[in-house]
């Protein structure tokens, strides 16, 4: 591949499921990528991992004579805006209380500067350059997928709140009937997310509801997973369906609900389950148009208000994390 010139930066985009690491230019074009499963290993054989992506792609710039401006890195943990302490962590146990720039900086052949910050705020930022937020200056990103969050854009900059935890939907309540649940992983996310899906799937097959998706797992009822349950939907299963349209009602709630709180232009649907949101969008504009604020539920209804797909769909955050480096060097 033919590399172009002009200002690089690395994007690292963190999960409890894999890591990937892209050189992209300041167009917004990946033109060196890099993704391994993420380790079970301990602190140290994460931090290393990361490490050794990221110079996967230092190593490739060098031989190429390309000019890098930065690091940037998106974590599915809690890392405050360009300070070094991790925090807290969600499905990264392994990193939790680590310095993660110090830690990078001192074992990577780079003084480029490190960027690292909350997953909650990357996508977003990668949807705004090159996806489906292209000159919005307030937008929302839902993260559906195993867990549930949310990346917001006010005024053309991502909204970080306290710890960088603003976004984090899946708490939400959906009503009182909801609050048992609440303590245990959020109320929203334990109704709406992957396992959530999949758990009120396998709950209503136990007390005898028939679907093929039994025949679509040989009977192994624990290896229904959301993804089966859109597939089984498409091929007209009644409790796939059921579970489909049930999921998009809560999703149509929480939207309208923030429609009516923050009034954005677009609002993205993405992560794992966003990949179907072609199933759920049709009911969850349904709701907001019944429930949203008046005025702004006709903005949805004439296309002012937009309730999308991702464009950029698993790589949201990583475009988002090299976008970080070149919004502080043009600052």
């Amino acid at each position: 591949m033919r590399l172009e010139s002009g200002s690089y930066a690395i994007g690292v985009d963190v999960g409890g499921t894999k890591i990937s690491s892209a050189l992209i230019n300041s167009k917004g074009r990946i033109v060196f990528r890099v993704e391994e499963a993420t380790t079970q290993g301990d602190t140290i054989d994460l931090l290393s991992q990361i490490a050794k992506l990221i110079q996967k792609g230092l190593d490739r710039s060098e031989t190429s004579g390309l000019k890098i401006k930065g690091i940037g890195i998106a974590c599915a943990t809690l890392v405050e805006k360009y300070d070094d302490d991790v925090d807290w962590e969600t499905n990264i146990p392994q990193i939790q209380g680590s310095m993660l720039k110090a830690w990078l900086q001192e074992n990577l052949t780079t003084s480029l500067p490190i960027f690292a910050v909350h997953d909650h705020i990357t996508p977003i930022l990668g949807e705004q350059w090159v996806g489906a937020a292209r000159g919005a200056k307030n937008a929302i990103y839902i993260i559906l997928g195993t867990g549930i969050g949310s990346s917001i854009l006010i005024d053309g900059k991502p909204y970080n709140g306290v710890g960088g935890l603003a976004g984090s939907i899946g708490w939400m309540l959906l009503g009182p009937n909801f609050m048992d649940t609440v303590y245990d992983e959020g109320c929203f996310e334990s109704f709406c997310s992957g396992t959530g899906i999949a758990r009120r799937t396998i709950e209503e097959i136990r007390k005898g509801s028939k679907t093929i998706l039994m025949d679509m797992v040989d009977n192994d009822i624990n290896a229904i997973t959301s993804e089966l349950i859109f597939e089984a939907s498409r091929k007209g299963d009644p409790l796939a369906l059921e579970i489909v349209q049930e999921s998009a009602l809560y999703i149509g709630i929480v939207i309208s609900n923030l429609i009516s709180t923050l009034a954005p232009e677009v609002i993205i649907i993405g992560g794992g389950i966003g990949r179907s949101a072609d199933l759920l969008i049709g009911r969850v504009k349904e709701i907001v148009h019944l429930y949203s604020q008046r005025y702004l539920a006709k903005k949805v209804k004439d296309g002012k208000i937009r309730i999308v797909p991702s464009s950029l769909s698993g790589d949201a955050s990583l475009y988002g994390a090299a976008r970080l480096v070149f919004i502080d060097a043009s600052a």
